[in-house]
Parts: structure tokens; sequence; C-alpha cells
């Protein structure tokens, strides 16, 4: 048994719904909803907060689909990714071995064969994409400033890109935790790192898209 879970709420401070705010002429949360209805996942758990989220989706056919209403705590501001996730845990059953995959609805851009791809992997697995910025910590670069290496040579940064955590219930029980060790990375194009979580991130998708003509789940083969 494999379930994908995508938790979305009403509330956000940056954008008002975000979750169902027009892409590509979808609400946000259809495109991961449509890549998880046709991978391998067997079950789709929609944990959602407000109808008005449900109702943007009744004309689409996701036959996979199980909707479950959250609690309003675990849809508060304050409350992790993981609330939400132990919280449907502990109250609905399931096998500890069942493949829980995290998809989250703030990134476009995952597709069919990133989920089946990281069903194949046997360890937990974050979905990441490179960055070739210069990045500080604790007041000190990640790179040597004595050897400044040109851009297109460094190495760059691996950043988890939000699209995907496959982890087991077991695990998620025992640890509280979206993926636990050992785990693996799964890589994804450098222009998934584009989360939705701003205004501007959302201008920058919509033109991302007008540009190719394109929707997020054909924007891989039209780079």
């Amino acid at each position: 048994m494999t379930i994908g879970f995508v938790p979305i709420r009403a509330g956000s401070k940056s954008i008002e719904f975000k979750n169902i705010v027009a892409l590509a002429g979808k609400p946000l949360v259809y495109w991961c909803l449509s890549a998880v209805q046709e991978s391998y996942i067997d079950k789709i758990i929609l944990y959602y907060d407000d109808v008005q989220l449900i109702d943007s989706l009744y004309q689409y056919d996701f036959p996979k689909i199980e909707k479950i209403r959250r609690s309003p705590e675990s849809a508060m501001d304050e409350a992790s990714t993981e609330f939400a996730m132990l919280e449907y845990l502990e109250n609905y059953q399931h096998p500890l071995e069942t493949i829980f995959m995290l998809i989250q609805a703030t990134n476009p851009w995952i597709t069919k064969n990133d989920i089946d791809n990281c069903l194949e992997i046997e360890k937990d697995v974050v979905s990441v994409a490179k960055t070739n910025h210069f990045y500080w910590e604790h007041g000190k670069p990640s790179y040597d400033p004595l050897k400044r290496p040109r851009r297109q040579f460094y190495a760059g940064l691996m950043l988890e890109n939000g699209a995907l955590y496959k982890s087991t219930v077991g695990h998620v029980l025992e640890s509280g935790c979206r993926f636990t060790e050992p785990y693996q990375l799964y890589m994804m194009p450098d222009y998934t790192k584009l989360e939705i979580d701003t205004m501007a991130d959302l201008v920058q998708a919509r033109a991302l898209c007008r540009h190719y003509n394109c929707n997020p789940q054909e924007l891989r083969d039209a780079l």
C-alpha cells in the first residue's frame, strides 16, 4: 500500500487561499494531484481545512483522492507539516510498512515520473534541486574566499525543493519526522526549487508557463 499525503489549508499570510490560486488555468494544488493520480501511488489523502479548497476541485476527476478534514489546530500558522502528518496517522490506522509520501502543493513542477522513481528507491527520500548561488551560514561563506570559484565551475549546493518526502508510516510515527536515516536525495531540475510561497514566486511561475507556452508538468520537456 502506498499513500500520497497532500496537506492544504486556506490560511496563508502571503497569498490568500494560496493552494487554489490559478496557475496555467488550474488551481495550484491541481498540478501535484494530477501527478499523483497518474503515478503508481494507491491512494491520495487530501488533508484540508476549508470546503472552498475542495469546491475548487469538483470539476476534476481524481478517483484516488480521499478527502479528510484536518483539525483547526493542524492548520494554524504555528503548526508544522509533521503535526498534520502525525495527526492523520494517529487517527487513521495503517500498517507500519505502508509507504507514506508527503507531496506539497506549493511545488507544481512534480511529475508522475518523479513520484514513481522515488517509489523504486528502498530508502527514505528527499527531493532536492541544485543551486549555484554562494551561501553564508553563521557568518561564513560556503566557499573559500581566497579561491572564489567561477559560478560555472562551482559544484553548488543541494536545496530541498519541498516537492516530496518519502518514508513509511512506521518511520514517521517513530521519529515524528517526514524522513529518517538512511535516506537518499532525489535530484530534480534546477527550476523546481521555485516553490509558490509568495506573490513574487507565483508571478515567476506564471511567467515561466507563459514563456514556454506549457503547463507546469510540461515545462521539463519544453526547456
